[in-house]
């Protein structure tokens, strides 16, 4: 980020505090924005790349220990998977559409790792993996596809 990035990003913090709170449009989640090189990127994200000069890791997140997602602190940014930051969010109650605190959600914790143990414990003959997520599926009144995101952790990752 050259010198007129740098003085045009700083100007829109505002330092007096722990959190740095981004001044600037902010989008519906809270996140600040800043347009450089002709892209729109999240604040925090330009702010990390800037004070760690690199680049964030292909598929990495930068991520808040601070829980403000309107926070450019380098000092509060850390480079963690989505998972990662999924976990982070659920273990400080921050998960609203994960997990239980989602009221849309049929399955419970529980539920989840019961599902794993079990799917774990068995071997599987070609075609069988189908049956038993369509058997579970039709055990919990949910989709087969829900008992497969859930197995594999590409849902309920907080688990």
């Amino acid at each position: 980020m050259d010198s007129s990035y740098t003085i045009r990003f700083f100007d829109k913090v505002d330092k007096s505090g722990d959190c740095w709170e981004w001044l600037a449009y902010k989008n519906r989640r809270g996140y600040g924005q800043f347009k450089l090189n002709g892209k729109m990127e999240r604040a925090h994200r330009v702010s990390w790349s800037f004070h760690n000069n690199a680049e964030i890791p292909e598929g990495m997140e930068v991520c808040h220990r601070c829980d403000n997602p309107s926070c450019v602190n380098p000092k509060h940014l850390f480079i963690g998977t989505h998972s990662k930051n999924i976990k982070d969010s659920f273990d400080k109650n921050r998960s609203t559409n994960e997990g239980e605190s989602n009221p849309h959600n049929k399955l419970t914790r529980k539920d989840i790792v019961k599902l794993r143990k079990e799917y774990g414990s068995k071997t599987f003959k070609r075609g069988e993996k189908m049956k038993f997520y369509e058997h579970k599926a039709k055990f919990y009144g949910v989709s087969s596809t829900q008992i497969r995101q859930a197995i594999s952790g590409r849902a309920w990752s907080c688990v």
